[in-house]
């Protein structure tokens, strides 16, 4: 297992190249994450370099200093955020977990209530299907059929496989054959660049069309250091419902814009933008011009990040015409896919998840097993 010191260099030079990396003190204990992978160092190595290269934009080389206790609650930060004294805490939908099919197991989401119908509608259950019948439906079910159905009714799910498995799947070569950290110019201008003052990010205007968790934590770093964000989500798929309150919200503005009746008014917000995050499935945003190559014609200078390279394993294209979006998915699909909840399950009964924290001798009750927390 890769050091803390060295998954710190890695991650680095993955962002920074050959750049000098600011001196960086890191105090604190080293288990702030306890778990089977090396999550405490990989959430230590991502905090450093985010902030390194914010300290090198304003302050060259400057040394600063963190703690790991900071970067556990900094990770974790919807188990420690408050409103008005009370939790906030990350929940999941029931319908939202680990179910033991007729061949092993598989991983659905249904958090949103467009993903539970499609999961429903999938297995031939009613919209008001509770989980015993969810589970005792799956169960009599193969995994990778059930997968395949959600999928073409628009939800998601991913069956449990072997590290070994998704390494072989062209899927998983492709994307171990990538960087950490991908860069690629598009069109001859240069970024917009904007004067600052004080904060790394002063001045900078970011458009945030991102969902769920990585990219609006993303996003609410680069509010963090400064940067004016403005976060758009469509009118009647809400990843956050009007008037709740999520940690991911913070540092940034929010509204609310139907794409397919409005295009015009993204690109006019897009002409002020210095910077574009997106987070959706490649491909799914194309329609609206949102390509690396359109932006570099319609908006010279502006960059966009965090852009998915490549499309979780879905259908193909006909000769002729590009594939269609990947499949919907994020951290809760991909982790199944590739393998690393088999990892955790090591010194466990064959396919038991090391995330069903009941103990062997007890009896799970249909569908709790691995409940994704």
């Amino acid at each position: 297992m890769r050091t803390e010191e060295a998954l710190v260099e890695e991650t680095w030079a993955a962002v920074a190249g050959d750049a000098a990396r600011p001196d960086v003190t890191v105090s604190g204990a080293r288990d702030i994450l306890p778990a089977t992978l090396p999550t405490g160092a990989a959430a230590t190595a991502a905090v450093v370099t985010a902030l390194a290269a914010a300290a090198a934009l304003t302050n060259g080389r400057a040394a600063f200093a963190t703690d790991r206790g900071h970067i556990s609650d900094a990770v974790r930060s919807e188990r420690v955020v408050r409103t008005d004294g009370q939790s906030t805490g990350a929940t999941f939908a029931p319908l939202s977990r680990f179910w033991r099919t007729a061949d092993g197991f598989m991983r659905t989401h249904a958090n949103y209530p467009w993903h539970r119908d499609a999961l429903l509608r999938a297995l031939d259950l009613s919209i008001e299907a509770r989980v015993d019948a969810v589970a005792s439906e799956i169960g009599q079910r193969v995994a990778i059929d059930i997968e395949e159905r959600v999928f073409a009714e628009g939800g998601i799910a991913a069956r449990v496989r072997e590290e070994r498995e998704w390494q072989q799947h062209p899927q998983g070569a492709a994307v171990c054959a990538e960087p950490l950290v991908g860069h690629a110019i598009v069109g001859p201008a240069g970024s917009r660049m904007r004067s600052h003052v004080g904060m790394p990010a002063d001045g900078i205007r970011v458009l945030d069309l991102t969902r769920v968790i990585a990219g609006p934590v993303c996003t609410r770093f680069l509010g963090a250091l400064g940067a004016d964000v403005l976060r758009i989500d469509p009118p009647d798929h809400h990843d956050i419902p009007p008037g709740m309150f999520a940690d991911t919200l913070l540092g940034k503005r929010s509204a609310v814009l139907d794409l397919t009746r409005y295009t015009d008014r993204l690109h006019a917000l897009l002409d002020h933008a210095d910077v574009l995050v997106c987070g959706y499935r490649p491909g799914a945003l194309d329609r609206f011009g949102l390509t690396d190559e359109d932006l570099a014609e319609r908006h010279p200078g502006a960059l966009p990040t965090a852009r998915p390279r490549h499309r979780l394993p879905g259908r193909r294209g006909r000769p002729g015409r590009p594939a269609p979006p990947g499949r919907r998915g994020w951290h809760g699909r991909a982790s199944p896919l590739a393998g690393a909840h088999r990892r955790l399950a090591a010194g466990r009964a064959p396919g038991t998840p090391r995330l069903c924290r009941r103990r062997s001798r007890q009896q799970a009750r249909p569908g709790r097993c691995a409940s994704a927390r």
